[in-house]
């Protein structure tokens, strides 16, 4: 199978604003920290770090919702599921005593 160039234009999607401040302080982090191990290290680890010039999200996403009502019928659901397994357990305790202790 024959292997194709990559298309121009960006690699990956930009990040979240609100992504952006903590991705450099965690890259910035594991650079100080390889560079610090005291040990040979092959390639650069600045490239680990995220570039000043990251690709940054305009606006927010728009995130799928669902209505109060689906909300509470999900709980709802969720309770009686559980509820309805307790009672279960209580039908059959296991601290019964066996026919062998008895």
């Amino acid at each position: 199978m024959a292997s194709r160039p990559a298309p121009d234009g960006p690699k990956n999607p930009p990040f979240p604003a609100w992504a952006v401040e903590s991705l450099q302080t965690l890259s910035d982090r594991r650079v100080k920290q390889i560079s610090g191990m005291g040990v040979r290290i092959i390639g650069d680890p600045e490239r680990m770090r995220v570039p000043p010039d990251i690709r940054v999200a305009e606006g927010c996403a728009e995130l799928p919702g669902v209505s109060e009502a689906v909300a509470a019928a999900a709980v709802v659901a969720v309770m009686d599921v559980a509820l309805r397994t307790r009672t279960d357990d209580q039908d059959f305790p296991d601290d019964e005593p066996t026919e062998d202790e008895q």
